[in-house]
């Protein structure tokens, strides 16, 4: 019930696809401007493709993984979510009908956290699977190659890195917050930050100025898994000790 609740609830579901329709208008007119800079050229990725012109190909699509205004964007909707899932019912005033039923603190703040995770994940993954592939139905036989190389697999991890980070430091922000305008506020400021100051050693930019080689190395690793799980952590702890109806 409160899992099909907590998927279900009409304002988040709205937000979630207005942020997918706004990330597939950036994405698309992103890989539309890859291909003016390519000019005539597009014309022999279509007719007679290549090693050479597939692997440009797929380092297009690879990189728009990277698009600043696609994190911006996605940015602002994880963080306004977060504040949404977290937040809301108490403001509004039926988390005290969510917290009578029979799960833990810690199950409720769980199964919320999933909520939000997945809601990311489709934020972020949807429209870049719509832009790759509808924009290269000309060569569909040739897409799950380059969807599924090396380079586009260590970039999603890149950006599944992203995501982590992300949710779980909104998580604690929504819980330490008073309201849910106070939690969107203090999560996309924090997250917001090292954009607009280029603070290049924490997240988000840690990862998109992150070369693929870089996926596994100890820099990446702690911001994308070690940290997360520190604050996802810390997110139970809390949720356990204060009242967060």
């Amino acid at each position: 019930m409160l899992r099909r609740w907590e998927l279900n609830e009409p304002t988040r579901v709205m937000t979630l696809l207005i942020g997918m329709i706004l990330n597939t208008f950036i994405l698309h007119s992103a890989y539309l401007r890859f291909f003016v800079t390519l000019g005539s050229y597009i014309s022999t990725i279509v007719t007679t493709p290549s090693f050479s012109s597939l692997f440009l190909v797929n380092k297009m699509i690879a990189d728009l993984l990277s698009n600043g205004n696609f994190w911006i964007t996605s940015t602002l909707f994880i963080s306004l979510l977060g504040a949404i899932i977290f937040r809301m019912d108490r403001d509004i005033g039926y988390a005290n009908l969510i917290y009578s039923l029979p799960y833990r603190k810690w199950e409720i703040i769980g199964i919320k956290y999933i909520v939000l995770f997945l809601y990311s994940l489709m934020l972020t993954f949807i429209p870049f699977f719509s832009v790759a592939i509808l924009s290269n139905l000309s060569i569909a036989e040739h897409l799950p190659g380059i969807l599924f190389s090396r380079l586009t697999m260590l970039k999603m991890l890149l950006t599944l890195y992203i995501i982590l980070y992300m949710t779980t430091l909104v998580t604690l922000v929504s819980l330490l917050s008073p309201s849910t305008l106070m939690a969107f506020v203090a999560s996309i400021s924090l997250l917001f930050l090292p954009f607009f100051i280029h603070i290049s050693e924490v997240p988000p930019l840690i990862f998109l100025e992150s070369s693929v080689k870089e996926v596994f190395t100890p820099k990446c690793t702690i911001w994308g898994v070690i940290v997360p799980l520190a604050l996802l952590t810390t997110s139970i702890i809390t949720s356990e000790r204060r009242d967060v109806r």
